[in-house]
């Protein structure tokens, strides 16, 4: 058996953002926003959205609702700017 020196074991263990947080990130949505939102602590959601907190069904159920609340509100700014230009 290959020795990898633990490599497996530290990448298994590597903090993974949330996939919210891409998506807040873009669309300048802040994280007391996002925790206001959730009526949560902002220590807290910051650490779920950087992947140093747990996530439960509930709030992973949450985070995704907010999050497709963000890109249709921007979608529809989008639509409104390029309607306007015409």
């Amino acid at each position: 058996m290959k020795n990898t020196g633990g490599n497996d074991v530290v990448r298994g263990l590597e903090r993974k953002p949330h996939w919210t947080k891409k998506i807040f990130t873009q669309h300048d949505v802040k994280i007391c926003d996002v925790a206001s939102a959730l009526d949560l602590s902002y220590p807290y959601v910051s650490g779920m959205l950087s992947g140093t907190m747990r996530v439960t069904d509930e709030q992973e159920k949450r985070l995704g609702e907010l999050a497709e609340r963000v890109k249709k509100a921007q979608n529809g700014k989008e639509k409104e700017g390029q309607d306007g230009k015409k």
